[in-house]
């Protein structure tokens, strides 16, 4: 009788004609080098003193509400807005800076912490890259981000709104997110919106980012599915979750970032009013001719996008600038020449960026 083999002895796994490279022992090393380099540039970019003149503003605002000066919702800073409701998006952080600032008057702790807060967002962005993957593409491309976006690393609540956004970008790729729990990543997400529309006026950014992911990997999944593909191997990002679950997030941060008191509150003295001022000043959106003369308020407004700012040597014709057209030429081309292993919703969420 001839024996059979045993069904406890596991079938020895087949061969590959070739095995995957292994990178050197001390490229670890070097990785970290360049991502300390990467965070210190950021931080040492950031590490300015700010003469933006609406800092007191900020410090005012939070000294007022924490001395009962200024409930929320009201406009305590101009004798015209009696009556009128004032969206203040930032109270939160307005505390926060008036309580910084007071530890130390000099400012020294605030540009500190500006910076801190700067160089954390940027250095953030590396949670996004899959272990596996090189980080040299990624040292280079924060490096060159946090040297363009220097000059905006004022004294302003936006600097914890970046914070808010790289957040947002770790959720959502490496929140390991599971469809048995479907109402898990929706709420994480939706929480910190509703803090970041506490924060700074921006928050809308978030929604628009998941919104903008959910469109594209829908489009990917209809148009595109097949014929532009990644390995898990190749695809240098991690795995976004579910078509559905992006599209219930976005739904909940639609509502999350309208979950502010002082718009809350708003909305029962005046509406329209109230609804109005969900735009935030920065974007120049209907600006009366008077306003938009003022020199401080146009060093809030300024962008890549204004011809005055390209032609001004001190805003336009600078390194940042040029670093920042840069970043945006590069990753436009490698977009171009790798398109055929993109995803829609990457480019959308880069468009977003830019």
């Amino acid at each position: 009788m001839t024996p059979q083999p045993s069904s406890d002895t596991n079938p020895p796994a087949p061969t590959t004609g070739a095995s995957l490279p292994k990178w050197p022992s001390w490229f670890r090393s070097v990785d970290i080098s360049l991502g300390l380099l990467a965070a210190t540039v950021a931080f040492l970019a950031a590490s300015f003193v700010a003469r933006n003149q609406d800092f007191w503003r900020h410090i005012g605002t939070g000294r007022a509400l924490l001395n009962g000066g200024y409930s929320l919702g009201s406009d305590p800073l101009t004798y015209t807005g009696e009556g009128r409701p004032w969206v203040n998006f930032s109270w939160l952080a307005e505390v926060g800076m008036y309580l910084v600032y007071s530890m130390d008057s000099s400012g020294a702790v605030v540009v500190a912490v500006k910076a801190i807060l700067f160089a954390g967002a940027f250095a953030a962005l590396f949670l996004l890259r899959k272990p596996s993957m090189p980080l040299l593409p990624w040292a280079l491309a924060i490096l060159l981000a946090s040297i363009g976006a220097a000059p905006f690393a004022m004294l302003r609540p936006y600097v914890l709104g970046l914070v808010c956004f790289a957040s947002l970008l770790v959720l959502l790729f490496r929140g390991n997110w599971t469809t048995t729990k479907p109402w898990r990543m929706p709420l994480c997400v939706g929480g910190l919106v509703m803090l970041w529309t506490n924060l700074d006026s921006f928050s809308f950014l978030g929604t628009l980012a998941v919104l903008l992911l959910a469109i594209g990997e829908t489009l990917h999944a209809k148009i595109f599915a097949g014929r532009l593909e990644l390995s898990d191997d190749e695809d240098p990002l991690l795995k976004l979750p579910a078509t559905k679950q992006l599209w219930r997030t976005a739904a909940v941060c639609a509502v999350a970032m309208l979950l502010n008191p002082t718009f809350l509150v708003g909305l029962t003295k005046n509406p329209c009013e109230a609804i109005a001022q969900l735009v935030p000043m920065e974007l120049d959106w209907g600006t009366c001719s008077e306003l938009a003369k003022d020199k401080e308020y146009s060093r809030q407004t300024f962008s890549l996008l204004k011809e005055s700012y390209l032609s001004n040597p001190i805003l336009g014709k600078n390194l940042p600038t040029f670093v920042s057209l840069a970043v945006i030429v590069l990753c436009a081309l490698s977009m171009a020449i790798g398109y055929r292993h993109g995803r829609a919703s990457h480019v959308l969420l880069w468009t977003l960026f830019c």
